[in-house]
């Protein structure tokens, strides 16, 4: 008698799972020009990418000293996106804000993706606090992940987030929209391992190729 395979068993059982992306922006002084720019449509377009990967919730979180260090909000995404970036200005209290963000998602139940869009240069200290709510944030099954230049790939790598996590981009008109279609095969790849029950804490972009 012919056996009939078990569907499950070749296929991986997939699980509805509410996901939040959050982008957490850098406005400092130091971002200001093209580097503002290349955030601002980074942001517009990963709503989008939210909307059509199935996620439930999106917010941005806007960071510098003259936002008093972080302003943000949720925005629904079965409506228009009509987020106002703020102007890059102040200083940047980039551990802080990190710290701040993880530690105000500890009752989220669901998956988190955090984009963190920021040249990386610090200015407000918090470097050991930064590095235990990064891996308090991994070790909980969360994933962070940061878009920047190759010269400051460094300054995120010692803060504990994987390097497998962080995509480098030319700072050029199509180096950054490259980033953005590595980083929508990345969601795309997430996504479906959230769906599948699968580690995603390191790893988000070591599937795709630029």
């Amino acid at each position: 008698m012919r056996t009939i395979p078990n569907v499950q068993s070749i296929f991986p059982q997939q699980v509805e799972v509410e996901k939040m992306m959050v982008c957490l922006v850098d406005r400092s002084g130091s971002m200001e020009g093209s580097k503002e720019k290349s955030a601002t449509q980074f942001v517009r377009d990963a709503f989008k990418l939210a909307k059509s990967e199935g996620f439930t919730a999106f917010k941005v979180v806007e960071f510098s000293t003259l936002l008093n260090h972080c302003s943000n909000k949720f925005y629904d995404l079965s409506k228009s996106f009509d987020w106002n970036s703020k102007s890059s200005n102040g200083k940047t209290p980039l551990y802080i804000s990190i710290s701040q963000l993880i530690t105000s998602l500890k009752d989220y139940t669901g998956k988190v993706l955090i984009n963190v869009i920021s040249d990386g240069e610090d200015t407000e200290g918090g470097l050991k606090y930064v590095k235990m709510r990064i891996e308090e944030f991994i070790e909980s099954g969360q994933t962070i992940t940061f878009i920047c230049v190759e010269k400051d790939k460094i300054n995120f790598i010692k803060i504990g987030v994987p390097e497998s996590n962080i995509q480098t981009y030319d700072n050029t008109g199509k180096g950054i929209e490259n980033s953005f279609r590595v980083y929508k095969d990345a969601v795309s790849n997430y996504s479906k391992s959230v769906a599948e029950g699968e580690d995603v804490t390191r790893g988000f972009y070591k599937s795709v190729k630029n």
